[in-house]
């Protein structure tokens, strides 16, 4: 997913930066304002701060700490891990756990995710319904388990870059983080969609107005080419195949980011999570492949 083009000199203003695993591209629009750094630097250092709360490489992050913690023990976490955890869990719940955090043993055996060389999560092997939550930011496991929130808290750093934004007396802009993005503001921003089999070929979507997209398909993924997505199936732990891509629309970046998963394995299982989608304000639209000149399905209701 691409975001419109800009202006260095008089605006709108376009930064970005790595991070998430990806470079994130913030657009801001504020005709007849000098240049916002301030907004720029505080968006990013929040973006930063999710990155290292939620990552899963990093043994310090709140993820490390979880997925290293005996079980039986309270253990306290950033209010912005328990909010993703307590959403992540709700999914989960509705989904009939087609959502599933704790399946990323499977993504390491897909090599979608980095083998344990110290072998501390051999022996954890615990579930989502092992995951207990409290109202005081704390986690506790029942059973050893390990968790990765890959598939869901890119789009909550959009969200959060975003109020943070929002909050600098910004109005208009839009915050993209490899494919989530997240538009905020009246004016309408043009958004284009990458060919999942020619990256660099772009579908033309026309333009948007607050709101949030995802999409998930076989984009750059640098493993074995038997691996066809890194939409991983929890209970049977294998990728699921994508013809095209999905992208999911709602008004939050985090259950967009989220749901494209759950959409891809509910096609996949023929399931029906409509009233899942429906109380999120969320659609999910399954793009043709490319010999389709113009992809069809997102819908007038968001434009």
């Amino acid at each position: 997913m691409t975001s419109p083009s800009a202006s260095p000199q008089i605006g709108p203003w376009r930064r970005a930066r790595p991070l998430l695993g990806t470079y994130v591209e913030i657009t801001l629009d504020a005709p007849g304002a000098p240049y916002p750094a301030q907004a720029f630097e505080t968006a990013f250092a929040e973006i930063g701060r999710i990155h290292h709360l939620m990552s899963w490489h990093a043994p310090d992050s709140d993820v490390g700490r979880i997925n290293r913690a005996p079980p039986g023990h309270w253990l306290d976490v950033d209010p912005c891990t328990a909010a993703v955890l307590h959403t992540a869990q709700m999914l989960w719940e509705r989904s009939g756990g087609l959502f599933d955090i704790t399946c990323e043993r499977h993504l390491r055996a897909c090599g979608l995710l980095p083998a344990d060389s110290s072998g501390w999560a051999v022996a954890r092997s615990g579930g989502m319904a092992d995951l207990e939550l409290d109202d005081s930011a704390r986690v506790r496991l029942r059973q050893p388990l390990t968790v990765n929130l890959d598939g869901i808290a890119k789009g909550y750093a959009v969200d959060r870059a975003v109020a943070v934004l929002q909050a600098q007396g910004m109005t208009t802009g839009c915050v993209n983080a490899g494919g989530d993005l997240r538009l905020f503001g009246t004016e309408g921003q043009a958004v284009s969609l990458r060919d999942p089999r020619q990256p660099t070929r772009l579908w033309s979507l026309g333009e948007y107005r607050e709101i949030a997209f995802a999409t998930t398909g076989s984009y750059f993924l640098g493993v074995a080419e038997e691996v066809p997505s890194a939409v991983i199936h929890p209970a049977s732990g294998q990728a699921v195949t994508l013809s095209g891509c999905i992208t999911v629309t709602a008004p939050r970046c985090m259950h967009a980011d989220a749901l494209t998963k759950v959409a891809a394995l509910a096609d996949a299982g023929g399931l029906n999570l409509s009233p899942l989608f429906e109380s999120l304000g969320a659609k999910a639209h399954l793009f043709p492949p490319v010999s389709e000149e113009t992809p069809h399905g997102l819908c007038a209701a968001h434009q």
